[in-house]
């Protein structure tokens, strides 16, 4: 893959959470008490996740959030400091404690999420301030449904007339936030976010085509990418809709698959490659991701990603 720009910078206008992961067995059905193997701290958070993926890639990131005063906040500053991310604009709420997020993951890998998003949900004002400041000079913005519909709104929106590429990753899934369509470039809803977004049932990747096609003929201006999991992404572009397949890897959790898929998927498109060379890199990063534990401990970095497509 030739790249036609180096350097590319980019913000993540999102969430800052600490995971509580519990790994074993199975997840518990309501009700039902399980014993488990492990219990980790990870630092995630979807707007975490993807700044993080992005700098591991190699891009310059600014992340734009809000954290609380606690432990668990000082934890996420540092995993983004660590990570080369400049976390200049992510706030510290002195009243409101640091979101968390409490993840089951079962021994396929797959797991189920509960998010308290405390200080990510509030004072959305001043964090426009910051992020408004933050995208002088971005080559694209990161979204996601983590923190206050009015912040994403406002921020989509000011993006769009700056001429910057918004790519958003509808999740979790929420219609009130459908109306930041109106405002982006690239869409990764999974099956579940692109029922919400199409009001489609989707149990096929027939059917995942049929909402693709829904969502590109309602939106014009939109290159929509359903993501699939293993069987990979149903993509529409230049009058065209088809799947475009995963790699298969051994997976260890899917824990911020989908924002690795989007970082990846950000930064390719960002530094000029062609639309299926991008999907390819963003799969890649996406399928490395779940061979490793956690969020942003297993986003792979750029040699890594290189390396498994053999560039």
């Amino acid at each position: 893959m030739s790249t036609k720009k180096t350097n590319v910078t980019g913000v993540v206008v999102g969430s800052l959470n600490m995971d509580l992961i519990v790994t074993g067995e199975n997840i518990p059905r309501p009700g039902e008490t399980l014993s488990a193997d492990s219990f980790k701290t990870i630092p995630g958070g979807k707007g975490a996740n993807q700044a993080i993926a992005c700098a591991k890639l190699g891009a310059n990131i600014k992340m734009v959030g809000r954290i609380g005063n606690d432990y668990f906040g000082q934890n996420l500053q540092n995993s983004l400091i660590s990570n080369n991310v400049d976390n200049s604009f992510v706030l510290v709420d002195e009243n409101v404690p640091t979101g968390v997020a409490l993840i089951s993951v079962n021994k396929h890998g797959e797991n189920s999420i509960s998010g308290v998003y405390g200080a990510n949900m509030s004072l959305p004002e001043k964090q426009l301030i910051a992020a408004k400041e933050s995208i002088h000079d971005a080559d694209f913005l990161l979204l996601q449904n983590e923190i206050p519909v009015e912040l994403n709104m406002s921020i989509a929106k000011y993006a769009k007339s700056k001429n910057i590429p918004v790519f958003w990753d509808p999740a979790p899934a929420n219609k009130d936030y459908i109306g930041i369509m109106e405002f982006c470039s690239y869409i990764t809803p999974n099956i579940i976010e692109a029922e919400e977004i199409t009001g489609l049932n989707i149990k096929t990747p027939e059917q995942a085509i049929t909402a693709c096609e829904w969502i590109s003929d309602a939106y014009p201006e939109i290159t929509p990418l359903i993501t699939l999991d293993k069987e990979g992404v149903v993509v529409s572009f230049d009058n065209n809709t088809k799947i475009i397949k995963s790699f298969e890897v051994d997976v260890v959790d899917t824990i911020g698959a989908g924002d690795a898929f989007i970082a990846g998927l950000a930064i390719s498109i960002a530094e000029g490659n062609n639309f299926i060379d991008a999907c390819n890199f963003a799969n890649a990063t996406a399928a490395l991701s779940v061979t490793k534990q956690g969020a942003q401990t297993s986003m792979p970095n750029r040699n890594t990603v290189e390396k498994f497509l053999k560039i």
